[in-house]
């Protein structure tokens, strides 16, 4: 039988010198030279997609390099849709396992091409998965109060989910809370009530930079919730 590597080689048309050698997926993850034959391969991507054993693989600093430079977005499309129609399982552990997606792997993959794949799909499709992801996955809780202003930097190679905003108080007229990523918008919600607000446009996430977040002032103490990763 085959090992893993010489198997995708021959269903992808991959190099066999590149890949034949490398006997499970983990070493295809930790291999800088496969992994850029992968992300530039549609088919070898929807291969890597359509397996929980290979999501959940992609977790290295080799594979978040090769794959954030990758331009093809459309392998992570279906994988959204397939997470979101429910017939691929988020876990709720950062590593999965064979029968669901880990956290970990979810975010290396979803950040294909700088993470473009979250602005290129529908805001509901986009809006569906962080509500997913926010229900699967421990977050992180961050709080601002008083001002209602308060950012953080992100650490090298960080991979960052803002999955919702939470605070209780509401005001009349509108009022606009958002997170941004250097001069880039990651999350807005205009509203005039509080309760939790989900990302409902812009680029929910973020792989580099400041992260502020902001509130019309009044308001007390709000809460950002996020999911991270930094491979290594």
């Amino acid at each position: 039988s085959y090992y893993i590597g010489k198997g995708l080689a021959t269903y992808a048309g991959l190099s066999h010198t590149d890949l034949d050698p490398l006997n499970t997926v983990s070493d295809i993850a930790a291999n800088s030279t496969a992994m850029n034959d992968i992300a530039a391969s549609s088919t070898a991507m929807n291969a890597i997609t359509s397996s929980y054993v290979a999501i959940n693989a992609m977790t290295t600093l080799t594979a978040f390099n090769a794959l954030k430079a990758s331009t093809l977005t459309t392998p992570i499309q279906t994988l959204i849709s397939n997470i979101n129609s429910g017939s691929m399982v988020l876990g709720s552990t950062t590593t999965g396992s064979s029968t669901s997606i880990g956290l970990n792997g979810l975010l290396i993959l979803l950040s294909v091409n700088n993470g473009s794949t979250l602005t290129s799909i529908s805001t509901t499709d986009m809006t569906t998965l962080v509500q997913n992801s926010d229900t699967s996955f421990s977050t992180i809780e961050k709080n601002i109060s008083g001002s209602g202003a308060a950012s953080y930097v992100l650490a090298t190679n960080e991979i960052n989910l803002i999955t919702k905003f939470v605070y209780g108080e509401s005001w009349s007229g509108g009022g606009a809370t958002y997170v941004s990523s250097s001069s880039t918008t990651v999350y807005y919600q205009s509203t005039n009530g509080g309760g939790t607000h989900y990302p409902n446009q812009g680029q929910p996430l973020s792989l580099n930079g400041t992260i502020s977040f902001s509130v019309d002032s009044g308001l007390g103490t709000e809460y950002l919730y996020y999911l991270s990763y930094i491979p290594s």
